[in-house]
């Protein structure tokens, strides 16, 4: 008799299932959560997240939830599962010692991805899960050096995300002390939001210093008339003028972006996407992911900074991040293979050079 009750649930189930899946595919979205509500609770986070992919729009996905919630289904759980579903989709392995030309443009595929944070910002209470699906987001993107898509899921964020989640928090439990894997999604967010800054402020620089510089003018012609002399020298003065601008311009820029890079390399209280707790419920694959972006991204942002700052003739500085790189409070050298470290010493010894050429020692100090 039990065996053919559980057999008869079985069946009831697989049927509504089905019905459901027709509802779907149908967009009877005024009927799915009732019916999903009939299921198993597991089923009905597995059906309904499927169906709220699929769900375009602010005002649409905001009717869906209250749907859900009045039906009684968890609208958290599912919201979550939503986010999961599409992020995991065709999710690549990325080797950090491969070099491959990337595809930096925004897909139809990571415009989902993107897109798919919305779900878990309706609700405040959720926002710590939010930090963490969007952390795991911009992680995929900055992997493959989607800087920009990586950008476009942070501002997905409300700028109080991370206040949010303290005075929640501090609400539910009268701590002002995250458990661990809130604290680590609130600090990957800071870290993110670090690196981001660091490559727009670099990429900026980048194209003042390479791009943006004014042209001199040609000088007149010998034997040119007066009127020709008179204008070619009111362009030398226009010019002038506007590489003056051009170059306090640059010292700015130059010096908000090694600000911004240092705010990563030097990053508080243990480095940059370095976890300040073990956490027992993470994703497997996060810490590999993070150690990843650090082999990554930590290097290249040191040459970066050396281009800099060569370029712009601070020699001494160029000294101070080897300093840096080398200190064993950062240990930022152990996320150096072979051959980027070999390109760094050849560039702090173009620097040594340059600082010999000022009379001053291969360390920048002023020659007694």
């Amino acid at each position: 008799m039990v065996s053919t009750v559980f057999n008869q649930e079985e069946l009831c189930t697989v049927i509504l299932e089905a019905y459901v899946e027709l509802l779907i595919k149908s967009d009877q979205k005024r009927l799915i959560a009732h019916y999903v509500s009939f299921l198993p609770p597991h089923l009905q986070v597995q059906w309904y997240a499927h169906f709220l992919e699929g769900v375009k729009g602010q005002e649409e996905r905001q009717v869906c939830l209250q749907l859900a919630e009045e039906d009684g289904l968890d609208v958290a759980a599912i919201t979550k599962r939503v986010v999961e579903n599409i992020r995991n989709r065709d999710a690549a392995v990325v080797d950090p010692n491969v070099s491959m030309a990337i595809n930096v443009a925004i897909s139809e595929d990571d415009r989902q991805k993107i897109e798919a944070i919305d779900w878990l910002v309706f609700d405040p209470s959720q926002r710590a899960e939010a930090l963490k699906q969007a952390n795991a987001v911009m992680r995929s993107f900055i992997l493959v050096k989607k800087h920009n898509a990586a950008r476009e899921v942070f501002d997905k964020l409300p700028a109080d995300s991370i206040n949010v989640v303290y005075k929640i928090w501090h609400a539910k439990t009268g701590s002002t002390s995250l458990p661990p894997a809130d604290d680590n999604a609130v600090r990957e967010y800071m870290c993110t939001k670090a690196y981001l800054d660091a490559m727009e402020s670099y990429n900026d620089w980048f194209s003042l210093y390479h791009h943006s510089k004014p042209s001199k003018p040609s000088g007149a012609e010998v034997g040119s008339s007066f009127t020709d002399r008179v204008a070619f020298e009111h362009r030398l003065k226009q010019y002038d003028q506007d590489l003056e601008r051009w170059q306090y311009k640059l010292v700015r820029q130059t010096q908000t972006t090694k600000d911004r890079v240092y705010n990563v390399l030097l990053f508080m209280d243990g480095g940059w996407m370095v976890d300040r707790y073990e956490d027992p419920d993470d994703e497997e694959s996060r810490p590999q992911q993070l150690a990843t972006l650090r082999r990554m991204h930590i290097p290249a942002l040191c040459l970066n900074l050396h281009h800099m700052l060569h370029s712009s003739r601070l020699y001494s500085e160029c000294l101070q991040l080897a300093d840096s790189i080398a200190s064993e409070h950062y240990q930022l050298y152990k996320e150096f293979n072979k051959d980027d470290l070999q390109q760094l010493l050849r560039q702090i010894r173009e620097s040594s050079l340059c600082l010999l050429d000022q009379n001053k020692d291969p360390l920048g100090y002023d020659l007694v």
